[in-house]
């Protein structure tokens, strides 16, 4: 158990899980995200002349489709884009 918004890395999973390697983590972030428990998406981060680009991971309890998944992060796109940023507040 992570708390929120805690890195979901290989390398970070593996500092907190030291019984298994980056290898056996990355094989089964994989594999949970082919069986539709996982969604990791890529996404710029920061405004201005520098683009970088961060993973934000998504978890459910139950196996989700692909149609689900694109429907989720179509509605957390468009709820975060709506949402005003702290600056703006």
């Amino acid at each position: 158990h992570l708390p929120e918004g805690a890195a979901m890395s290989v390398k970070q999973l593996a500092k907190q899980l030291p019984l298994y390697g980056q290898q056996a983590i990355g094989t089964a972030l994989n594999a949970l995200s082919v069986a539709g428990y996982l969604r990791r998406v890529r996404c710029p981060v920061g405004t201005g002349d520098e683009t970088r680009w961060a993973f934000r991971t998504f978890w459910s309890r139950t196996a989700r489709d692909n149609e689900w998944w694109n429907t989720y992060l179509a509605t957390e796109t468009a709820s975060q884009t709506a949402a005003p940023t702290p600056d703006t507040a």
